[in-house]
């Protein structure tokens, strides 16, 4: 069973860390191409359209990743395991408290200003699933290996 939900941990984490660094090196600095005119209908379309993959794949990384913090897996350091649950938390709290009121600030008005700070705060998330990728391609190989 564990095997099952370390899998489906992997396929979460890749893509979204896969969607990560698509948005943070071609979408977001797409931004300031927009022009104004058409900004705001072009910023809600990106929110609900990222909200769909984010809102149904989020949940699966926090509750795989607090399964193997709680549970560990396959003999490997369990703090590796609550590290890794940390840092889906972290993608969490700065979606929530720093990428999300950006997001608000921006369908009310474009600001190049809100833009750069969207691109560099959105680095915080692409390094978490980065790592989180990682340490995940690690216990793929260790998975297959025993």
């Amino acid at each position: 069973m564990m095997n099952l939900i370390v899998l489906i941990q992997v396929f979460a984490t890749f893509f979204l860390a896969g969607l990560s660094w698509f948005v943070q090196w071609v979408h977001y600095p797409l931004f300031h191409y927009v022009s104004e005119s058409t900004f705001s209908d072009f910023h809600k379309a990106h929110v609900v359209r990222t909200q769909v993959l984010i809102f149904l794949l989020l949940p699966v990384e926090i509750v795989t990743s607090a399964m193997t913090a709680i549970y560990g897996f396959r003999g490997l350091a369990h703090s590796l395991w609550v590290v890794n649950f940390i840092f889906v938390i972290g993608i969490c709290l700065s979606t929530l408290f720093i990428q999300m009121p950006i997001h608000r600030q921006l369908s009310l008005e474009k600001s190049s200003k809100l833009i750069d700070l969207l691109v560099l705060s959105h680095g915080l998330r692409t390094a978490l699933w980065t790592f989180r990728s990682a340490f995940l391609a690690l216990v793929l190989l260790h998975l297959f290996k025993s």
